[in-house]
């Protein structure tokens, strides 16, 4: 009973401030002297609170400097449409930053991303990648690869770097360095670019094109 009473006095504390992560929820809550001093290990249904995001994953370590280290069936979600899941997650609380590994998919209303490995800050909603990731576009069945990239969510704004390449039934567009935005479909490239649509082959090294209606401008060699 004391224990009991101790963790829910933790888990008050936690909630009446808002740097603090919150714990939710989880089936079995014990501490592990043997991991840190004071880390707490949750097990079975673990879900977090922090920073307006939401986390929730299999089993998990919270550490006394507000570090999480999450274990399969990771997921977390900001807002009402960002959603995060991956097999790992280690989260570091004072700087609000994630780093999801392991079949990570992003998604929200107009797009799904997928990669190996992610690192997303949630305080300037920007998701980072440097190893290859593809993302499906749901409104016009386009996907685009490429090696980095980030996104911020908030504009739903890609930037994507290094052998970028844009496939949809209609054309295909290849660059080294691509911007576009999922809610208007408009792409903006800044590099080498090639363009084919039907038979036709283009290449600049600016310009942009809406995806959506089939029209753009080239403006450089």
């Amino acid at each position: 009973m004391a224990l009991l009473a101790f963790m829910l006095g933790i888990g008050g504390a936690q909630a009446q401030q808002a740097d603090h992560v919150e714990i939710l929820g989880a089936e079995r809550w014990v501490f592990d002297k043997d991991v840190a001093t004071g880390a707490q290990r949750l097990l079975g249904n673990v879900r977090f609170r922090h920073a307006g995001a939401t986390m929730s994953c299999d089993s998990a370590y919270l550490y006394e400097d507000e570090r999480v280290t999450a274990f399969r069936r990771v997921v977390l979600i900001q807002g009402d449409t960002l959603r995060i899941t991956g097999d790992h997650l280690d989260y570091t609380g004072a700087a609000r930053m994630a780093r999801i590994s392991g079949g990570v998919v992003l998604s929200d209303p107009g797009m799904e991303l997928s990669t190996e490995a992610l690192a997303y800050d949630l305080r300037n909603q920007v998701a980072v990648y440097t190893d290859h990731a593809r993302i499906t576009n749901r409104r016009d069945g386009s996907t685009l690869t490429s090696k980095k990239g980030e996104y911020h969510t908030a504009q739903r704004l890609f930037n994507f770097t290094d052998s970028v390449r844009i496939v949809h039934p209609g054309y295909s567009i290849a660059s080294d360095t691509i911007s576009y935005r999922t809610s208007t479909g408009m792409s903006e490239f800044r590099g080498p670019t090639t363009i084919v649509q039907d038979d036709v082959l283009m290449y600049c090294e600016r310009g942009n094109y809406d995806t959506r209606k089939g029209r753009g401008m080239l403006t450089r060699n």
